[in-house]
């Protein structure tokens, strides 16, 4: 009986019985049976009739795993033993090989998966999504597709390759419209392209007691629901629409899993590991030579690119120290206020005038609002109301300057509810050609100077009575060096009645530095910051200096009396 029991036997002594019940100590019969089985194997394999050599095997299977670009959600490691042996080679003392033996440990591995309501015209069901990264399209099953009855609003052609096909295949998949829906029934509309299959049937882990306990504490709402414990992802967003759908804010539970923040409540990701002391160990066996020169190679792939060779802080403390320290020489204070330079890069690319987007935005501008004149009066009075004030200023397109000229193009943002400002104008420093700079990647962003949050707010909450203020246009009272101006042109019409034409265009430029910049929190604060620093009542400039975020100036006072002389002396500070 024992002669024919199919079971592999026990891997201690190679006898008939299970190696839970062998009283054998560990030999060296597995080293010996992991080297004799994959030499015979392999000698078995490259002796065999039609066999392609094996270097040309690896080399395939290599090709096939990177040309995969659809994910398995879930992956199970630790639980293979490499079967190698160091066969003699042509070049001597060439590559050394180094084995690594470990306990195993069970590991899971769960890709970001959560519910949904999904709703057709043949009514609605729960389905569970799956978020893949590695995918660029969506995809819903088709089954789902038919049974909801989904509109079907085109097809097209694609060449797709799945994990381990060794060539794309190339068919015709239907485009449909699907809405998914929240738990507080809000809609959002996605567009999938219908497959037979979309995804392998996944495992959802069994969340630790610690992990429900914080859930709880947090009042965290999964998008989950109970009972199921495997199942297959009806739908797989790719990287086409999942970005619209994926929050900011994530948790991490005791157990190491992540939770992610998406539209449909918080969807877990991430890996279980759980120490399993029992078990053979896992053998690996890596190159010392091989490891080395895929170090080298990608040292010589980065060099010449690093601005500094320390750590990315320390870099970063080094450039803000720099900024700040030029910004204390070049600061100047005059009769009329404080003039502050543009903290440009040392080395950049040459900036481009980027004027051919300002006055394609400026068109756009008045092709969508030439049949609501509310609207460009309303641009046109801030353009004139800034002019009039001195924080634009008319400049001739053509004089020739040896300054960098820069147009940065604009749009309207209305908001309604704020009593003094309806519409503002945000002017896009960001906006570029295509391979090309923007002004913001040309300039320094310079340290933060803000205080705590935390400490800010207790403090404002020690105090009977509450003081509150902000700096009126705050970013515009900070004026900008000549030098700097040209970098901030601007183009608007002369007449909002006639079309953006040649002779209907008028050239501004910044005199104050404008709220766009991605300089501009840390040219405001660190203006602040320089003035206060020359007020003669240090207590007041201090409880100012901590308590100012941005604009924005929260204080607090024991009696009316104290309140109203903070209030006198903060606005008579010039």
């Amino acid at each position: 009986m024992a002669q024919e029991c199919r079971s592999p036997g026990c891997f201690k002594c190679g006898k008939k019985h299970h190696p839970s019940i062998c009283e054998s100590p560990q030999s060296s019969y597995q080293d010996t049976r992991i080297r004799e089985s994959g030499t015979q194997k392999r000698q078995a394999e490259d002796t065999a009739p039609n066999k392609k050599p094996r270097d040309a095997q690896e080399a395939h299977k290599g090709k096939r795993q990177v040309e995969g670009s659809r994910q398995y959600p879930y992956q199970k490691r630790g639980a293979k033993v490499n079967e190698i042996t160091n066969e003699t080679s042509s070049e001597p003392d060439t590559e050394e090989y180094v084995g690594h033996i470990a306990s195993k440990e069970k590991t899971k591995t769960v890709l970001l998966t959560g519910v949904a309501k999904i709703q057709g015209k043949k009514g609605s069901k729960n389905v569970r999504i799956l978020f893949d990264t590695r995918s660029e399209l969506s995809f819903i099953g088709s089954k789902l597709t038919q049974e909801l009855q989904l509109p079907q609003i085109g097809e097209e052609r694609l060449r797709i390759n799945t994990f381990g096909s060794k060539k794309a295949e190339i068919e015709t998949y239907p485009i449909v419209e699907a809405d998914l829906f929240d738990g507080d029934e809000r809609k959002y509309q996605v567009t999938l392209y219908a497959s037979p299959k979309v995804t392998s049937r996944i495992t959802r882990p069994r969340l630790e007691r610690e992990d429900l306990r914080f859930i709880k504490e947090k009042g965290i709402r999964i998008a989950e629901t109970g009972g199921l414990e495997a199942e297959t992802p009806s739908i797989l967003l790719g990287c086409d629409q999942l970005w619209s759908l994926v929050e900011g804010s994530k948790y991490i539970l005791p157990s190491g899993m992540h939770l992610i923040s998406t539209k449909f409540g918080f969807m877990l990701s991430g890996k279980i590991k759980r120490p399993q002391t029992n078990g053979p160990p896992n053998v690996m066996f890596t190159s010392e030579q091989e490891l080395e020169q895929w170090d080298n190679y990608w040292k010589m792939d980065s060099s010449g690119i690093e601005e500094f060779h320390g750590p990315e802080r320390e870099e970063k403390e080094q450039v803000n120290e720099r900024v700040l320290r030029r910004f204390n020489d070049t600061i100047r204070k005059k009769k009329d206020g404080y003039y502050v330079r543009l903290p440009w890069k040392e080395q950049h690319e040459p900036l481009p005038d980027n004027k051919s987007i300002a006055l394609a935005r400026l068109h756009g501008i008045y092709n969508r609002y030439k049949d609501n004149p509310k609207v460009l009066d309303d641009y046109d009075k801030v353009f004139k109301d800034q002019l009039q004030k001195g924080i634009l200023e008319e400049v001739s397109d053509q004089e020739d300057t040896d300054t960098i000229k820069h147009y940065l193009p604009h749009k309207p943002v209305f908001t309604p509810s704020k009593a003094t400002t309806k519409m503002r104008i945000v002017f896009d420093a960001s906006a570029h050609l295509a391979g090309k700079p923007s002004l913001n990647d040309v300039l320094y962003k310079g340290p933060l100077i803000l205080p705590k949050l935390q400490g800010m707010m207790l403090r404002f909450r020690t105090g009977k009575i509450a003081i509150v203020s902000d700096v009126e246009k705050a970013f515009l009272q900070v004026r900008l060096h000549k030098a700097d101006r040209d970098a901030t042109r601007c183009i608007w019409l002369r007449d909002v009645n006639k079309p953006p034409e040649v002779n209907n265009l008028v050239t501004y430029r910044f005199t104050r530095v404008t709220f766009g910049l991605n300089a501009s929190p840390f040219l405001l604060s660190a203006t602040i910051r320089f003035h206060l620093e020359s007020e003669q009542d240090t207590r007041l400039a201090k409880e100012i200096d901590t308590n100012l975020y941005v604009d924005n100036l929260f204080m607090s006072a024991e009696t009316a009396e104290e309140g109203i002389q903070k209030y006198r002396n903060t606005k008579d500070k010039k």
